[in-house]
Order: C-alpha cells, then structure tokens, then sequence
C-alpha cells in the first residue's frame, strides 16, 4: 500500500480540514515514485488543479489512484478511500470493460485508461468527476475482454470503435445546438479537434449531418 494512501485514509481527521477555493484539489494516490511523479508533473501544469501532500492540512476534492493495472490491491485502495470520506475518485491504469467495471464498483467515480491519461483528458476527467458526473474511458486496445465500459456504447454494428465519454459530450453538445466553437471552449479542446471528432463521429454513425448524428445517437441510447 502507497504510503501516501496510508496516511490519508483517516476520514474523521481529513474531513474537517476541508478548505474551499476556486482550484480543484487533487490528491495522487500511486505505489511507483515514477508514475506519481509523471502524473503530478502533468497536473501542475492545469491552472484549474492544486496537487495536494498529506502534509496539506486539508481534505481533497478529488483522489488519483494511479496503478499499471486494476487488481484486487488497487481495489482495495478505492475503498479505503471511500472509507475515509473520499467520494470522488479517478482511477489511472491499464484498463479493460471488466476491469473498469470493478473499479467502478469498488468506488471509483472515473476511469482513465494509462495509454490516454494526457494532461487534457485528465483534467477534463478531474473537472468531470468534481461535478458529481461519473466517466470511463475505455481506448480501442484496451479492451482485452471485448467489451465496453459501463459509459461507453458501439456504433455502426459488429466490429464498430467505442464512443468515448469525450464523444458522447460532443454530441450532448450538438444536441444543444452548440457549435464548434462552442463546443471547443466547453470541453477544453482546439476546433480542429472538435471538428475531427465530429467528421470521425459522423462516419462511425454513418451520418449525413450534424443533426442526423444527433438523431442517430439518440435513437441508439448513446446520450
């Protein structure tokens, strides 16, 4: 067990210091010094993101569990955290459809394949699960037993790629009538690349456009 969690899972003492302001605190969770490193180095750089040390004094909105893989240990730390008063929870690893389910079950509130934890996608899934929302990546490799996470649905038929929680909230958005402007600034992205999810979005349903997508992802239950 990372000494880290060791020392932040007393939910009587941390819960009282819980200090309000206008960044998300972040507590990482993770047994390798490299990996902790790595992620910490990603979120300094999020002007939205305050990495807390157990020497803080105060209670974290959000705890990262960063692991290679999701085994009966690392679900052993989602519920020690959940013990200790931690109710938002993103886990960072190796993950497969069943795997994030279990974590999921254990506690976790977001799941974060290790192969797409950049720094855009984990502060889009930091600022997500601060929300109250729930989220599961699952990336196309990822997926060892065949199956799709437990927020993510297959388009266009057998043998068809995930839609992702990013591309589900594109076509929430498009659903709104937003833009692509619009939907760049929401979710933090450049419009080349809200333009590209929607083009890619567009072939996966196979859709004529914007609204036919929309109407096609409604009829499908993917939002």
């Amino acid at each position: 067990m990372p000494a880290l969690l060791a020392e932040t899972t007393d939910g009587q003492s941390t819960a009282a210091r819980h200090v309000a302001d206008d960044t998300i605190s972040v507590l990482i969770v993770a047994k390798d010094p490299i990996s902790h490193a790595g992620v910490e180095r990603q979120l300094l750089a999020i002007e939205d993101i305050t990495v807390l040390t157990p020497a803080a004094g105060r209670h974290p909105d959000i705890a990262l569990v960063v692991a290679d893989t999701i085994n009966e240990e690392v679900l052993g730390w989602i519920r020690k955290l959940r013990r200790a008063s931690l109710s938002r929870i993103v886990v960072v690893a190796s993950v497969t459809g069943l795997t994030a389910s279990l974590a999921t079950e254990a506690g976790a509130t977001g799941v974060v394949p290790r192969s797409m934890a950049d720094r855009r996608r984990l502060a889009w899934a930091i600022q997500k699960v601060h929300r109250g929302e729930t989220m599961t990546l699952i990336a196309a490799d990822d997926r060892g037993d065949g199956g799709c996470s437990s927020d993510a649905g297959r388009v266009g038929g057998r043998g068809s790629s995930v839609v992702s929680d990013r591309d589900r909230e594109v076509l929430r958005l498009l659903a709104e009538g937003c833009d692509t402007g619009e939907i760049a600034r929401t979710l933090a992205y450049s419009e080349p690349t809200i333009k590209n999810v929607i083009q890619r979005l567009f072939e996966q349903l196979k859709a004529k456009n914007r609204p036919h997508a929309v109407a096609l992802a409604l009829r499908s239950g993917i939002i």
